[in-house]
């Protein structure tokens, strides 16, 4: 009543928050702080009256108290309207946080007029006109407010968040997430520290002046732009190994900091599983949380019934093949015997049975645990249980009259029991033999007099001797004595003396490729297992750059032996360019690679031949261009797989030989053109004549079957075969006889993968002579040292078999078995690794016989490819732009550009930049080369309109064509059954083409990842052969 009085009725709000401000800045100077000043300063009273109260006191305390906090809420509005000193937008300090106080205050005032309007206004004018208007004054004023204070949460929130990027982009540095040795701590970093502490100082501020509602909201927007600014911020930066750990520590620990951002109660109690969600997506809220979690629990639910049909219907087919064994082997005279003179042994049913029993149970303890394994142990008893019940119900027996034959027997079977007074054998009993086989096996060292002495302990009365005995018989556990090492033998010792005078004159350039360890045996450094190294302390800085294929490192003290580092050159031969590499331990040093130009024209246009002359000059000039190549000693070749070469060596050669083109002018009588892969000259007709049922036109052996067919004298003028790879690896070596590798004999058909081996009898039968065929080795063997010192290299140097470039590119990858590789170059090849056991090959023979697209090729001794090849790939784009070229010289066309120019400028042009309806595009099939599965088949082009029939509109629908091509032969449930969560991309075509990557990301359903140009199939081959050597 006192402010009131003091102001006039109408004044503006400017004005009157002004007054305000002053009277009750005023007034607040002039609260008494006890009831006996309160007395005095109540007009009308006197001191004569001081005794008398007019209100209790608790009742006057609270009234101070609510005027106290009324008067400084009314000057946190003053404060608020003419509030000029908001913190920057982009402050290089912390921000001055004073707002939320006023944010505070002002969520009690807008409570405070809502309530004041209810018990007043709507009491007062609530039945009259005027009504409307009080509420519509209301409603205007509350709306100025919550404007005025949603533009300072803004100007607020902008400055935290520019500060924190501040901190970031301030405080850190390029080499925190490259760090020069492996030694560092791998901790947070100092940007990381001081946003984090910056975060923690600020929450507790938020949590103080919000609350309900516009907490959650705040929190929610503030998670959201810092989100923003840590991905902006990773992604600026490049990573080492050790940094990308630095990192990783960064991310958990703003991972802690922002999980302050959710309500300590409501934390307590969600799930573990939501704390992710923080970082990931800041975005969490109950209605999200509660979709998330619904998702998950339909994921759960669908996996769970297709685990648990595919449990039952496993045991359903353990149970019926025992049921089988039973009843296909079990005879009704095995219960009723004509005589009492049989054995009384188990039946052949029952041993079986058994066996495969003893067979089972360990997988399934090795696959199930707990209440899983309990449970299916249970219900596999049972149900194996009523089988042996119903099996022995429906047999009839004959009397059990056990006789002295039958007794004698069933000592004889089990063995003598009789004691050492009768000069019988004391056998251990099992439980014994059991306790004395555990503590063998646990510690094998451990003497048979420590072994008598511990069952003694446990009150086991054995000797010694019987425990060797016992040990060696029941559990094939024969005793050892260490073995003394020898001295050094004659032989040796010469050998020492003359290493010493061979390397006297070693020049210290040389001695820096030389590690020294006091390892017996080393690993080879670019194998894909782990490496174990003793390296001396003194030399160990000398070899930190070869910290990337190093496992474990562990220093030795002394050091006595040496170990050269190899030079190692991939060669890719492959079907339109040649790229060589040399791998100096784990680094490639250098590289060159150029297009041979081989094919040559041929008198039909299915044939497909290549010059193996022009071949072979230009990898001759690949290998010239290596500055290093004298010092290779390990030569690894890779290339184009499936096609065929013949070929004739001359009885006399000449020793002068420096070079491959050399050594094929000197050493080869004469030779056919290159059949390659993409030949189409075996029709559908003749390849359902042969007795392989899995070969396509452009195999090896089909090619070879062909030529017999139509030149049947053919193989009297040419007594070798192999591919392009295989003959450079024959010039090279000059073996009697070509050698291949398992990856190019599978690529050439009639080749049993299980076997490893050809198919001599349907070779036979299609009257093959197979005296021709080369011999098969595994992938990664040493076929032997170059017969001449090419390009300068030693003699010395070792050369491997010729490998797959599929398998090479999928090595080089360095792909994990979550990852499916796609190699699109010139055709398209998507593989998925799978372990190559009893049970996943059962699987993969299941997927190969229901999907005819699906390929098995070998890969190494521990996995096999499943692989759908497509002939179809970048040479269907190649084949676009040289059509579009040719129509453009038809018509006459000036300033032609070059294949390079237009495809740069097709694969840069927008994808839907013209094209007017996205829904109505183009669908093309571009099977222009068929498919090994079908060659008849064909391109086509369909839903043609108006509106897409354009350049951009082609391009993208080519490219969308051919990712669904390459899924229709490998479809997705194939995908998902081996746990394939991403694409690893490699080839010519993949890596240009960014809509292609786009489009195969979108019809495959998982993230793709583009690997690094330089880990192509030369560099594969070499990593291959050496993880295999």
């Amino acid at each position: 009543g006192y402010i009131y009085k003091q102001l006039p009725n109408k004044m503006e709000e400017e004005t009157y928050l002004k007054k305000l401000s002053y009277l009750y800045g005023s007034f607040i100077a002039e609260i008494p702080d006890s009831l006996k000043e309160l007395h005095k300063k109540i007009p009308g009273r006197d001191k004569s009256m001081l005794k008398e109260n007019l209100l209790s006191q608790d009742v006057a305390l609270t009234l101070l108290q609510e005027n106290k906090l009324s008067i400084r809420r009314a000057e946190m509005v003053s404060i608020f309207s003419y509030f000029k000193d908001l913190p920057p937008i982009e402050p290089k300090t912390p921000p001055d946080i004073m707002f939320l106080t006023v944010l505070y205050q002002s969520n009690t005032i807008f409570h405070l007029i809502e309530k004041h309007f209810t018990d007043f206004i709507v009491r007062t004018v609530g039945s009259s006109t005027i009504y409307g208007e009080c509420a519509l004054k209301k409603k205007q004023l509350v709306d100025n407010l919550e404007s005025k204070l949603n533009s300072g949460m803004e100007r607020v929130l902008s400055s935290m968040v520019n500060y924190m990027k501040f901190l970031l982009n301030s405080e850190q540095k390029k080499s925190d997430f490259r760090p020069d040795g492996e030694d560092g701590a791998m901790t947070q970093t100092s940007a990381c520290i001081s946003c984090c502490r910056y975060i923690k100082t600020l929450v507790p501020s938020l949590y103080d002046a919000l609350d309900g509602k516009n907490l959650e909201v705040v929190l929610i927007e503030l998670g959201t732009r810092f989100h923003k600014v840590l991905m902006e911020h990773f992604f600026q930066f490049t990573y080492t190994d050790i940094g990308a750990m630095v990192a990783l520590c960064d991310v958990n620990e703003y991972r802690h900091a922002i999980k302050l951002f959710k309500d300590t109660n409501e934390e307590e109690n969600e799930g573990a599983q939501e704390e992710n969600l923080a970082f990931i997506n800041p975005e969490w809220s109950s209605t999200i949380y509660g979709e998330c979690a619904l998702k998950k629990k339909q994921l759960v639910d669908n996996l769970e019934s297709k685990l648990n049909s595919g449990m039952e219907r496993v045991l359903s087919s353990m149970v019926n093949y025992m049921k089988f064994l039973l009843n296909s082997e079990q005879k009704k005279s095995d219960f009723r015997p004509d005589g009492e003179d049989g054995a009384m042994t188990q039946t052949s049913a029952c041993i079986s049975c058994c066996r495969y029993i003893k067979t089972l149970v360990p997988s399934l303890y090795d696959a199930l645990d707990g209440k899983n394994l309990e449970v299916v142990l249970i219900e596999l008893g049972t149900r194996f249980h009523k089988v042996l019940m119903e099996h022995f119900f429906q047999f009839t027996y004959t009397d059990i009259e056990i006789s002295r034959l039958a007794i004698q027997n069933v000592i004889k079977l089990h063995g003598s029991s009789r004691c050492q007074s009768c000069h019988g054998v004391c056998k251990t009993p099992p439980r014994d033999g059991r306790y004395l086989k555990s503590i063998v096996q646990a510690s094998p060292h451990t003497s048979s007099a420590r072994v008598t002495q511990l069952a003694t302990e446990r009150g086991i009365n054995i000797s010694a001797r019987s425990v060797c005995r016992g040990l060696s018989t029941e559990f094939k556990l024969h005793a050892r004595r260490p073995a003394k090492k020898p001295f050094l033998t004659k032989k040796q010792l010469q050998a020492h003396v003359k290493f010493c005078r061979d390397m006297k004159d070693k020049t210290a350039e040389w001695w820096t490729t030389v590690m020294f360890t006091d390892e017996s045996t080393f690993q080879q450094l670019c194998g894909s297992g782990y490496n174990y190294v003793d390296i001396d302390k003194n030399v160990l800085q000398q070899f930190i750059q070869l910290r990337a294929d190093f496992k474990s490192l562990k220093i030795g003290k002394n050091s006595n032996l040496i170990i050269y580092m190899s030079f190692s050159v991939g060669i890719d031969i492959g079907t339109t360019s040649i790229k060589v590499c040399i791998l100096k331990n784990c680094d490639v040093i250098e590289s060159f690679s150029a297009s041979h130009n081989a094919t040559v024209s041929t008198s039909s246009r299915l044939f497909h031949e290549q010059s193996p002359e022009l071949i072979l000059q230009m990898l001759d000039h690949c290998l010239n261009q290596l500055k290093h190549i004298k010092e290779v000693d390990k030569i690894c070749i890779t290339g184009q797989m499936h096609g065929l070469l013949l070929w004739e060596q001359k009885q006399s050669q000449n020793t002068s030989n420096n070079s491959l083109i050399s050594l094929y002018k000197n050493t080869v009588f004469a030779n056919t053109n290159l059949i390659t892969w993409q030949d189409q000259r075996c029709d559908e007709v003749f390849l359902k004549s042969l007795s392989c049922p899995n070969i396509s036109s452009g195999f090896g052996l089909a090619s070879m079957l062909w030529l017999q067919r139509e030149t049947p004298n053919i193989f009297n003028s040419y007594h070798m075969c192999g591919t392009i790879m295989d003959f450079v690896v024959w010039l090279l070596t000059l073996k009697k006889k070509p050698y291949m590798s398992v990856h190019n004999a599978n690529s050439w058909g009639y080749f049993d993968l299980l076997k490893n081996c050809w198919m001599i009898n349907e070779l036979q039968l299609d009257l093959f002579d197979c005296s021709i065929l080369p011999d098969v080795v595994p992938a990664g063997t040493i076929l032997g040292n170059i017969c001449y010192p090419v390009y300068g290299m030693s003699c010395s140097s070792v050369v491997y078999v010729a490998l797959g470039d599929h398998q090479c590119s999928i090595r080089a990858c360095s792909a994990q078995l979550s990852e499916a590789v796609l190699n699109m170059g010139t055709s398209c090849q998507l593989s998925i690794r799978v372990p190559y056991n009893q049970d996943s090959m059962t699987s993969v023979l299941d997927i190969k016989s229901n999907s005819p697209t699906i390929a098995i090729t070998p890969y190494d001794k521990n996995f096999v490819l499943l692989t759908a090849a497509s002939l179809n790939g970048g040479n269907v784009f190649d084949q676009f732009v040289s059509t579009f070229l040719s129509w453009c010289q038809i018509i006459g066309c000036s300033n032609i550009p070059s294949n390079e120019e237009l495809m740069d400028k097709l694969l840069s042009i927008s994808p839907f930049e013209d094209i007017r309806f996205i829904e109505d595009s183009l669908i093309i099939t571009p099977t222009i080369y068929g498919e090994r599965h079908d060659p008849s088949a064909r391109a086509s082009i369909s839903n043609i309109s108006p509106s897409n029939l354009t350049l951009s509109g082609i391009t993208q629908a080519l490219f969308e064509g051919l990712s669904k091509n390459l899924l229709a032969m490998l479809p997705l449930n194939c995908l998902k059954k081996y746990g394939i969560t991403q694409i690893a991309g490699t080839g010519r075509c993949f890596v240009q083409c960014s809509r292609l990557r786009e489009a195969i990301s979108k019809d495959f359903e998982v993230p793709w990842r583009l690997v690094d140009k330089s880990r192509d199939a030369s560099l594969g081959a070499i990593l291959f052969s050496l993880d295999m050597d």
